[in-house]
């Protein structure tokens, strides 16, 4: 493990680290000893990622993605800002529209908690809490060429190499130093992150700009039943927002399945 210099809005170290399990034990431990707000946990490769649901794994090539977690403490448990893991997808749809614009016209963000490029996944977000801390883990698909069809997954370099722009990053090899091109991305989600949580009003309309097959008939799965119906948007609390029957219900656990 060692310090990297970069640009965190937070003004807080980020630690990296060439092989971990995943950077959520590692933001946990720094934590535990005592990690100040902003603090970050970045890996070159995780050997045990996790996905929202504990049988998923966020598997990646060593190098070839952006995997971090995110320390954020607040004074108490009601302090943490309202459907906080959307507005981290939020944050990434924007660094991502920043720094690529081509793509831009492409991205939403799938409740609750993947940015979606014309239709495939290139970013997951992972949300924790322990009492006032939260620890937010995120994990974007950057140099990889290729995906297993059953992942139905997609790369910035994938994309972008599609539209005849190549990516700026050159050595991707743990040298205790991090490519530019994933540099520049974790100081640009981190900016974003720190400016849409702290913004109260604002965050839904970006969500409901980007909201993954909004306006379109859906099949939710809550539990071991489905739901079908209209996806009309998101509530100020990040509570999905589905028309049934002409009314609209309220689901804050479940995935997206068509």
């Amino acid at each position: 493990m060692n310090t990297l210099s970069i640009d965190n809005i937070y003004n807080a170290p980020v630690y990296h680290f060439d092989i971990c399990e995943s950077t959520m034990t590692e933001a946990r431990v720094l934590a535990k000893n005592g990690a100040v707000n902003g603090t970050v946990a970045l890996a070159e490769y995780q050997n045990a990622g996790r996905g929202r649901l504990g049988e998923r794994r966020w598997n990646v090539g060593k190098g070839e993605g952006l995997l971090f977690t995110i320390i954020l403490r607040y004074v108490s448990f009601s302090d943490i800002p309202r459907a906080v893991t959307l507005r981290a997808g939020l944050a990434a749809a924007l660094a991502l529209e920043e720094l690529y614009p081509p793509l831009a016209p492409f991205i939403t963000v799938k409740w609750p908690n993947d940015i979606m490029l014309d239709g495939k996944k290139l970013c997951g977000i992972l949300t924790e809490s322990d009492g006032s801390t939260v620890y937010i883990g995120i994990g974007i698909n950057v140099y990889q060429r290729e995906f297993p069809p059953e992942l139905n997954a997609v790369s910035i370099a994938m994309a972008m190499s599609a539209g005849k722009k190549p990516l700026n990053g050159g050595n991707n090899q743990f040298n205790g130093k991090i490519d530019n091109e994933r540099r520049l991305l974790l100081e640009t989600v981190l900016r974003r992150l720190h400016n849409v949580l702290k913004d109260d009003t604002d965050w839904r309309i970006g969500i409901e700009e980007r909201l993954y097959k909004k306006g379109i008939y859906v099949q939710f799965m809550q539990g071991d039943g489905a739901v079908c119906g209209l996806l009309l948007g998101v509530d100020t609390d990040g509570a999905l927002l589905i028309g049934t029957g002409g009314e609209a219900k309220r689901f804050v656990s479940g995935e997206l399945v068509k």
